[in-house]
């Protein structure tokens, strides 16, 4: 059985609660495969170059990212709520070339550079590594001259991380759920506006809850995200 029914099969047996089961296994099992390449990457934790990038996302991932952070304590999360808001007026409208030359970090970057999401973080940044950490700075530096294309990358990390992103959208679309790219900043905040609950309800009815925020791709854009 492929890995995007047998997906879709245990979101149907444990009904409505399945769905970040289902997003957390698909994760899992990309994760399981990079760590069986075992590729060499020059990543270290507070390394968050790749941390001001645009993001895809698809639905169950946004929504999942949401209620981790619907689930903070009051003052953190209003942090991190207003941290997305600020995110998402800064680079709203924006290309992703237009996006890394602005820098915008990652509202979900924490104090001390690391992800503050991390066993949750979507397939766009999963799949995201780097084998040389000087190409990295040099790119984050110079970044109207070096697009974060030119840093060479894990390639089967790459393509563990698109293989299974490519699993979880054929479960979402077996279920009869929407199942475009979006932009995780923009999607978060229309989840978080119109509550975790409510948004999650509407997308499990099929409803594109996120539409505004879907990505629409240009080649001449690529930054060449997973």
């Amino acid at each position: 059985m492929r890995i995007g029914d047998a997906l879709a099969a245990s979101f149907r047996r444990g009904g409505r609660s399945a769905l970040p089961t289902m997003v957390r296994a698909a994760h899992d099992e990309a994760d399981r495969r990079i760590a069986a390449v075992a590729e060499p990457a020059a990543c270290t934790a507070g390394c968050a170059f790749c941390c001001h990038q645009q993001v895809s996302a698809t639905a169950a991932e946004v929504l999942v990212i949401a209620a981790r952070i619907a689930a903070l304590r009051p003052p953190v999360r209003g942090k991190r709520r207003a941290a997305v808001r600020k995110a998402l007026t800064a680079t709203r409208g924006l290309d992703p070339i237009q996006r890394w030359v602005l820098r915008q970090p990652c509202p979900l970057l924490g104090e001390d550079r690391l992800c503050t999401v991390y066993e949750d973080r979507p397939f766009g940044c999963r799949g995201y590594a780097s084998r040389d950490l000087d190409a990295c700075t040099r790119a984050f530096e110079s970044p109207q001259t070096i697009p974060p294309a030119s840093i060479p990358r894990p390639e089967a990390t790459r393509l563990s991380a698109v293989m299974l992103s490519a699993a979880l959208d054929r479960a979402l679309k077996a279920l009869g759920l929407p199942d475009h790219p979006y932009d995780l900043i923009h999607g978060l905040e229309i989840v978080l506006d119109l509550g975790v609950g409510t948004a999650t309800a509407r997308y499990l009815k099929g409803q594109d809850v996120l539409s505004e925020a879907r990505i629409r791709w240009s080649g001449s854009c690529s930054v060449g995200g997973p």
